[in-house]
Formats: C-alpha cells, structure tokens, sequence
C-alpha cells in the first residue's frame, strides 16, 4: 500500500493475439499497484499483460502533467475521449499511435517480417564459431575503440597471446605495445591481466558461461557477458550495444534510458529465437543507416514501422510546452563525444 499522497502512474502493456496496446492509469495515495493490476486481469482475461511499468511520487506526478498536455497536442482525439478526469483515472489507451510514454506496437506486430529483413539485408555473424577466451578479450578491446582499430589490435595480441595462460605469463607492457592504441591500452593491460589470472585459476583458462560469473570478471558488464554467452557459447542471451538501445527505442519497441534497461525490457516481449541475431544485426543498421546522428531514415524499409518520427514530434512540442523529453530521446552518441587528443605511441 502507497502513502495516501503518493502519486501513481501504471503503465500496462496488453496484448490481445496480434493486437497490442498500452493503457496508462493514474492513481492518487493511498493505492496498492498490485490491486489495480489484478482487478484489470480480472476484467479483461481474454488479454494477456506483457508489459508493468510503475512510476511513484513526484516523478510519476510530473509525467502525469506532461502526459496530459502533450496529449492533447499529439492525439487530441484520444486525450477527448478518455482523459484524466475518468472514474478509473485512465490517462488514455491506444491501439494505434506510438507517441507519448507507450510502446510502439507496429514493430512488435511485424516483427516476424522485420526481423525477416534484417536478416535479408545485413550478416548475422552470431553463429560463427569463436573461442570464447579470444572473445571476451575483443569485446573489452572494443571498449570505447572503433571497430577497424579494435580488429587490428586484436590480431597483434592473438599472434603472440592467444590463450589465458599466455596472457598470465605476459609482461603487462607486453600487451600495452601490442593492443595499443585502442582506448585507455594501459588500463586494459593491466585488466586482462587480472583477468587471465581468475580464468587460469578458476575456470580452466576459459570465460564462464554463466552470467553471475561473467560479471565477476573485472570490468566485465552485462553486455559483454552476454555478448561472450551469445556469440562464443550460443546460448539465448541478448546483448544490447548502443546501436541495439537506440535503434528499438526509435522503433518505440522500448521506452528506456540505459542498455541494461533495453535488455531487460526486450526480453520480455521477444521470443528467445530473437536474441542471438539481433545485435549483430542491428550493430550493422546502426553503421549505415539508424545512425546516432543524421539517420538515413528515407533509405530505410522499415520506417513505416518505426516511431522516430513521432518521437521527433514529441520532442519539439515538449521544447515549447517547456516539458524535458523523456531520456530515451536523449542518447549520448560516442560520435558526438569530444574527441581525445591523440597520444604519442610510447612504442614508437
């Protein structure tokens, strides 16, 4: 049970067969979210929810204010017919638009076909074989690195250090020279050293399969825990990159503000069958089309099912209503970050 001047906003994502929606109630103090969620099951049992989102207090108070002006300028229609002021305290329901703080449901209608197209336009590489050691190495090489420059470093290290117990054996500026210059070399020597030595002494030279284990590892977080369970063991896991968290939430699939968030939210709604295929897939789309920065939305097949463009609207009335757009609008690209200055080889 909430204090009595709480302020509660639950945001359910239903599905009827094919047909999703999301409806948003509003609750003043006093109310117990457990109850509002069972008495909707009960009434609607032909409806399966997907999806619980609760927000509490003043944040949930200032969405409710936002989410109610805003609707009135996007979909005035639906903020007409249903509104605030309902008994029920429903801020509204949709079947159709993917605007304000709901799932956009066209993608996850389709996305059979979307995910048919992806397939059909770039490389699932998720299948290959790799060596599971080599893989973690690469992914934390790839931190903050661009691609070309990860590769090649990778190459070098592998040469002369292609095992646990090699790297263990290596000096520490050994492996600076050889991974440099991707970024912060030094203080990635230094944590595949410790590194090597937990898997040497642990786990047979080789990364752990179990997630809880992975993220034992120093420095090693979901993602690349994940990425190393997906591509070196193929078991159903999803790693969500950059490119994996902004593209679902431009497509409205999420509604999120951090990867590790994304994940979460999207293996909810999608078949397991999804997860493996989906980052190398989308890893691709991000690079040449749902670009961090300038999109190539009119080269892109899939915008007929996307919310990008509502979520753009939503952002410009917001700036003049003087509301903050949600989070999820407001990803911080690595293109835009501030380029280092770059460093003088000390192996030169």
């Amino acid at each position: 049970m909430t204090d009595a001047n709480t302020t509660l906003l639950i945001g359910l994502t239903c599905r009827t067969g094919r047909q999703s929606w999301q409806m948003l109630i509003q609750k003043e103090g006093g109310a117990d979210p457990a109850d509002v969620i069972h008495r909707y099951q009960r009434q609607n049992r032909g409806n399966d929810l997907v999806d619980v989102q609760i927000r509490s207090g003043e944040s949930a108070a200032e969405e409710i204010t936002f989410l109610s002006r805003l609707s009135q300028k996007l979909c005035p229609d639906l903020a007409g017919n249903s509104g605030a002021q309902t008994p029920e305290g429903i801020l509204f329901t949709t079947r159709n638009r993917p605007t304000l703080s709901l799932h956009a449901q066209p993608v996850l209608h389709h996305f059979e076909q979307v995910y048919q197209w992806l397939a059909g336009t770039f490389n699932d590489h998720s299948q290959d074989e790799r060596d599971p050691f080599q893989t973690l190495v690469t992914c934390i090489l790839s931190l903050r690195t661009r691609d070309p420059v990860t590769d090649a470093a990778a190459k070098r290290l592998f040469r002369e250090i292609p095992d646990a117990q090699t790297m263990l054996e290596a000096h520490e500026e050994t492996i600076a020279r050889l991974i440099y210059p991707v970024g912060m070399y030094r203080q990635k020597a230094r944590q595949l050293k410790r590194i090597a030595a937990i898997l040497a002494e642990h786990h047979h030279g080789q990364p752990p399969s179990e997630l809880d284990e992975l993220t034992k590892l120093p420095g090693v977080g979901r993602k690349t825990a994940n990425l190393v369970r997906s591509f070196a063991y193929h078991l159903p896991a999803l790693c969500v990159d950059t490119h994996v968290h902004r593209i679902t939430n431009r497509w409205g699939l999420v509604r999120t503000t951090t990867p590790d968030e994304t994940e979460l939210a999207l293996k909810r709604i999608l078949p397991e069958e999804y997860w493996q295929g989906l980052n190398p897939l989308l890893v691709q789309m991000g690079q040449q089309i749902c670009r961090p920065t300038s999109p190539r939305c009119h080269a892109c097949e899939l915008r007929a099912y996307c919310a990008y463009d509502q979520l753009c609207e939503e952002h410009r009335l917001a700036g003049k209503l003087n509301l903050p757009s949600h989070p999820s609008l407001k990803f911080p690209p690595p293109d835009e970050r501030p380029a280092a200055p770059r460093e003088i080889s000390p192996f030169e």
